[in-house]
C-alpha cells in the first residue's frame, strides 16, 4: 500500500454504501463521484487514493462502483424532498394577458441578467398583482416580460429587483 493511500475497512465501507441513494445507472440525480462520498465520510482532505479489498456495488442496482462513478447521497435525496410541489390536480393555472403583464413589469426595475440585487422571482410579483395563492398557482405568460434595465426577456422563474 502506498503511503498516501487510505485503507477502508469493511465497516467503514458499509457505512459509506448506506449513504448511497443510487448511482449514475439507476438515478438521474447522481452527481457526485463515489470518491467524494468516501472523502466526506472519512473526513479527509484527499482520499482519492483509497483502497479496499471489498468490491463496492450500488445498493439499489448492484452496479460496481469505481472512484469516478457518479452517485446520489441520501443527503441529496432529503434536500430535494424539502421543496413542496403540489400535484397538478391542486394547481391553479393562471393565464397572464398583456394588461396584467404590463402591471407586473411596472413592479420591477431589473433582473438577474443586469443586477446582483435580484432576489425574488417574477412569479412572486405576479402573486401580488393577481392576488392569487402562491402555494397553488402557476402562471403562463402571453409573452416574456421585458426588463426595463437590460431589455431581456423575463419569465415567471427569472429573479427580479422589485421597486
Amino acid at each position: 500500500m502506498h503511503k498516501n493511500q487510505v485503507r477502508l475497512d469493511a465497516l467503514s465501507l458499509s457505512r459509506i454504501v448506506q449513504e448511497i441513494a443510487g448511482c449514475e445507472v439507476c438515478s438521474e440525480s447522481a452527481s457526485e463521484p463515489f470518491a467524494w462520498l468516501v472523502e466526506k465520510a472519512m473526513g479527509r482532505v484527499d482520499t482519492a487514493q483509497f483502497v479496499s479489498s471489498a468490491r463496492v456495488v450500488c445498493p439499489v442496482c448492484s452496479t460496481p462502483l469505481t472512484k469516478a462513478t457518479l452517485v446520489q447521497s441520501q443527503d441529496d435525496v432529503e434536500e430535494n424532498t424539502k421543496y413542496f410541489e403540489p400535484c397538478w390536480e391542486e394547481t391553479t393555472i393562471v393565464l397572464i394577458d398583456e394588461p396584467m403583464l404590463s402591471a407586473a413589469e411596472a413592479c420591477f426595475t431589473g433582473c438577474e441578467h443586469c443586477s446582483d440585487d435580484a432576489e425574488i422571482t417574477l412569479d412572486y410579483v405576479l402573486d401580488h398583482v393577481t392576488g392569487c395563492d402562491p402555494t397553488v398557482t402557476e402562471y403562463v405568460l402571453c409573452r416574456p416580460a421585458i426588463c426595463r434595465s437590460c431589455h431581456r426577456g423575463v419569465t415567471e422563474k427569472t429573479f427580479v429587483v422589485v421597486r
